[in-house]
């Protein structure tokens, strides 16, 4: 069974266009090769990194989600195994610029068991409740990514 690896920040929000929009500017300025997909009416940026996909949605007012594909991301126990520091710390270090361009001062990494976002956009859970959870229980705060468990969470600055 796939858990997925959770990564976000939290943003001020103008609309989605403007967001789309600055988003691309800072893309753009990485001189990587993102490019705007759409599924199941879901707008996000993806860039081909190593085999895998790396994915930037922005479809959610209080936060940019930094995902990709299973072969990084289905896992939370691979993404933050020691075994695989090398590509986690490739992952973090371009997710963490983006979001440092952006105004993100913070990310969040968690696993799917800790909060589903999925459940954010089914609407079945709300950012606060997210928030909620993160406030409630900081005992799960972890200093160090790396063997994280999955109801633990972990935050860097950018």
């Amino acid at each position: 069974m796939a858990v997925w690896m959770q990564i976000i920040g939290f943003r001020e929000f103008n609309s989605f266009e403007k967001e789309k929009e600055r988003i691309s500017n800072i893309l753009n300025s990485e001189n990587l090769n993102w490019s705007l997909k759409k599924q199941n009416n879901i707008e996000f940026f993806e860039f081909t990194f190593i085999d895998q996909q790396l994915k930037i949605y922005f479809d959610n007012p209080n936060f940019i989600q930094f995902s990709g594909t299973s072969g990084i991301f289905a896992a939370w126990f691979k993404f933050v195994d020691k075994e695989n520091t090398e590509l986690t710390n490739k992952v973090k270090k371009i997710f963490s610029q983006i979001a440092n361009k952006y105004g993100i001062q913070k990310l969040y990494y968690f696993s799917e068991w800790f909060f589903s976002l999925d459940e954010i956009r089914l609407e079945d859970e709300t950012f606060e409740q997210l928030i909620e959870r993160i406030e409630k229980y900081p005992d799960l705060k972890k200093t160090e990514l790396l063997g994280l468990e999955a109801n633990e969470y972990y935050t860097e600055k950018t």
